[in-house]
Order: structure tokens, then C-alpha cells, then sequence
């Protein structure tokens, strides 16, 4: 650093110009005197002079603070730099940050659309099969909530196909099913109520909505009168009893026991032949089941032999009866159905 003018020594002298003659200059300015000053005037200036001193030290100490301030401002706009060079790279990555996001973004539309693409065909069979799903779901729900509704409840029982049988009294055991949800009306229920009645084969029970049951009934048929413990009763093809005879026209079963395979052979002979020929029938019996013998009402004798080909026997032997005098006595013989013989 340049030191002050005058600092050291006395202040220079100005120089006369080049090519001058210092000794024109000197004839021009002499010198002058000064004069002598007063003891108080010495000690002003020596105090003026010390002043002068302190302002040249401070201009220094100055000068040496501006140089620090310099000094800390490069050091600031370095540090200024290097951040705004930081924050420049920090843009930078971040843009570079965005542009990849961005890249995967689209990368992975692209997948997604392909995706969507090649599976265009499960999805609409996956949506046709839940929307199907949804609506069997639907209509299951309906129909629960029909069903458990008191709209859908049996308000009315109704009994066809009666004939020996109290269609009233069927009725009226199957009075606990009333107010029952029609839908939960089974079979099973219904045989139960109807185990009781013996004459009743089989049933079928029809729901009407949407509050009514029909229940047709199948009565079982008698084929013979026996005597049951010295009481004639009415008895079907499996042996059951059917209660007492009535004006239907059966045959009496004689010498056969009920439930044994004569009584079987009997039954399915008797149950093979048109009714107009059944009615003609007075009597039957058989002691095994191959020699079933009949006997008409005219008295003429029928040997039937075994339940086999009872159908064609029983053609037979209605086409024999036909052709012959029921006055005459003779024995039709359709054990071999197809060579009857008619004995006197």
C-alpha cells in the first residue's frame, strides 16, 4: 500500500517544468521569511500537527478495514455463487427428477392401455358373468323375500281325486299348514299329516300361487273281499285293508292267506283284467302261485295258472267269455294264452 504524502518527511518541492532554468525560477520566487511566532503559535501548531497525525494513523486503520470489507465481500459473493451454482444444479436434477417421473408415468399408461388391450376380452366376460352373478343374486333375494312374505301364505287347502275318502276330513288335517309360507310346503310335511288315512295311495301337491294348495290324491283300489277275523273287509293288491265292502262287485277271496305269493299271484291276475271282467269274477283262489282259479258268476270255471302274461290271458279269456253261452257250464283254460281250450 502507497504511504501518504508527507508522512515520513517534509513535503516535496514542485519541480520546474522540463527545459525551464531553475535559476529564472528562482530570480522569479524567492523565498520567503517566515516570521518567528510566539511560543503559544509553536504549541498550536505542534497540536495541529499531533491532530494530523492521529487523522494519517486513522486514514490508515481506515484503509486496512476497507481492505478486510473487500476481502469478506469476495468471500460473500463466492459463497453467493457457489449457492446460486448449487441451486442451479439443484434445479437441474429436479427437472431432470420430473422429466423421468414423467417417463414412467407414460411408461406405465402405455402398460396399463396394453394391459387393457389384451384383456379387453376376459374383462367383458368377467363383467358379463357379474352383472349375471349380480341379477341371479337379486332375484334370489326376491324371491326370498316373496317367499317369507305374508302375501305368499296358504290361505286355502284344496283335496281332488276323492272317492272312498273324506276329502273334508283330508282338509282338515291339513289345516296346520294355514298361514304357512307356500313355498315351504313340502311333500314330506304332507305325508305326514296324511300317514293316517290307509286308503290313500299316493299324492301330489300343486302350489297356486299365490295362496293356495292342491293336493290330488291316488286312493287305493280293492280287488277282493276276505274275511278278516270273521269280518268280510275290502283288501287292495298289497294286502291293506280298505274297511268294509261297499256295492262295488269284487270276487271272494277263499283259502288264500293275505301277504303270501299265492294271495300276490291273485292280486296281479286280478289287477291285469279289464274291470267289465273283473265284475264277472264271484270267487278265486289258489293254493300256489302257479294254479290261480277263477269262477264266474255264471259258474263257469276260469284255470288262470300263473301271474304270467296276465294281460294276454285276460284278453283271452274276455274274448272266450264273449263267444260263449254263459247258460252252458265249461271251463276256459288260458293257462297257455296262446292255446285256450274250452272244456264242458
Amino acid at each position: 500500500m502507497r504511504r501518504p504524502e508527507g508522512f515520513d518527511g517534509p513535503p516535496r518541492r514542485p519541480e520546474p517544468p522540463s527545459g525551464a532554468d531553475p535559476r529564472a525560477s528562482e530570480q522569479r520566487e524567492p523565498e520567503p521569511v517566515e516570521p518567528r511566532q510566539p511560543r503559544e503559535a509553536r504549541a498550536q501548531a505542534d497540536v495541529a500537527a499531533t491532530e494530523d497525525l492521529d487523522a494519517v494513523v486513522v486514514a490508515r486503520v481506515r484503509g486496512r478495514r476497507r481492505s478486510e470489507s473487500n476481502a469478506s465481500r469476495t468471500d460473500r459473493l463466492l459463497r453467493e455463487a457457489e449457492l446460486r451454482q448449487l441451486r442451479l444444479d439443484r434445479g437441474e436434477q429436479r427437472r431432470a427428477q420430473a422429466v423421468a417421473r414423467q417417463a414412467a408415468r407414460a411408461r406405465r399408461r402405455a402398460e396399463r392401455s396394453e394391459v387393457r388391450r389384451f384383456t379387453a376380452t376376459s374383462r367383458r366376460r368377467l363383467r358379463r358373468s357379474l352383472i349375471v352373478v349380480g341379477v341371479l343374486v337379486a332375484s334370489f333375494a326376491l324371491l326370498v323375500g316373496l317367499v317369507h312374505s305374508p302375501l305368499m301364505a296358504v290361505r286355502e287347502i284344496e283335496v281332488q281325486g276323492t272317492q272312498r275318502l273324506d276329502a273334508a276330513a283330508l282338509r282338515a288335517a291339513l289345516a296346520g299348514h294355514l298361514g304357512q309360507p307356500i313355498a315351504t310346503v313340502t311333500d314330506t310335511g304332507v305325508r305326514e299329516d296324511l300317514e293316517r288315512f290307509t286308503g290313500l295311495e299316493s299324492f301330489v301337491v300343486d302350489v297356486v300361487p299365490p295362496g293356495t294348495i292342491v293336493v290330488r290324491v291316488v286312493e287305493r283300489q280293492p280287488v277282493v273281499v276276505a274275511s278278516i277275523d270273521g269280518q268280510d273287509m275290502m283288501l287292495d293288491p298289497a294286502g291293506v285293508t280298505l274297511g268294509m265292502p261297499d256295492d262295488t262287485p269284487l270276487p271272494r277271496l277263499e283259502d288264500v292267506e293275505v301277504g303270501s305269493a299265492a294271495y300276490e299271484a291273485v292280486a296281479a291276475s286280478l289287477v291285469a283284467m279289464p274291470s267289465a271282467l273283473r265284475q264277472q269274477v264271484a270267487a278265486i283262489t289258489a293254493s300256489t302261485d302257479a294254479d290261480v282259479t277263477m269262477t264266474l258268476a255264471s259258474g263257469q270255471q276260469v284255470v288262470w295258472g300263473s301271474a304270467d302274461e296276465a294281460r294276454l290271458k285276460a284278453d283271452v279269456l274276455a274274448a272266450l267269455v264273449a263267444a260263449a253261452d254263459p247258460a252252458v257250464p265249461v271251463t276256459f283254460d288260458v293257462s297257455a294264452p296262446e292255446h285256450p281250450v274250452v272244456r264242458p
